[in-house]
């Protein structure tokens, strides 16, 4: 990140200042390289009321798309980590094509975007027959303190 760059207009960066809390980006691109990102922003005002500071820091994205091959990582098995308006933040490398894209306008994932992200809960599983004619069972968690969510889908033929 580079020094004196203004992140004052950034929602997330309104966010943390307003909520004096901990937020978490939805998917952006960074205004210097446009490179995909999700950044993390804490207001120093939640420590101490007489600051107006934010500490801000960027989320490799790459990191996080490790982490979820690790959690897929089976046949029949994928995991991807939305955002709140359901765009893909990271992907296992086989699906690292997700990333950046609305889950509603993939082929195949509109009916767990629907399903995963329709839900007030915090998390939830449903069993659903997809497009494909697969029967699947999807389980999604928001990310605390956040409005991402991960999500889990698994292709019951598949996974023993």
């Amino acid at each position: 990140m580079q020094v004196g760059l203004n992140l004052g207009d950034r929602e997330y960066f309104k966010k943390a200042q307003d909520n004096r809390g901990f937020v978490f980006s939805d998917y952006l691109r960074g205004r210097t390289n446009g490179r995909p990102m999700m950044m993390a922003a804490y207001p120093v005002a939640a420590i101490n009321p007489e600051q107006d500071a934010v500490v801000v820091a960027g989320i490799n994205i790459d990191w996080l798309s490790q982490i979820m091959a690790n959690l897929g990582g089976q046949p029949g098995m994928s995991a991807v980590l939305v955002d709140s308006t359901g765009v893909v933040i990271a992907a296992p490398s086989d699906h690292a094509s997700l990333i950046g894209h609305s889950l509603d306008t993939i082929p195949l994932m509109s009916a767990i975007a629907e399903k995963a992200l329709s839900y007030d809960e915090p998390s939830g599983t449903v069993s659903f027959t997809a497009a494909d004619g697969a029967q699947r069972t999807l389980s999604f968690a928001r990310i605390v303190g956040t409005q991402s969510r991960l999500i889990v889908s698994m292709d019951e033929a598949k996974v023993t």
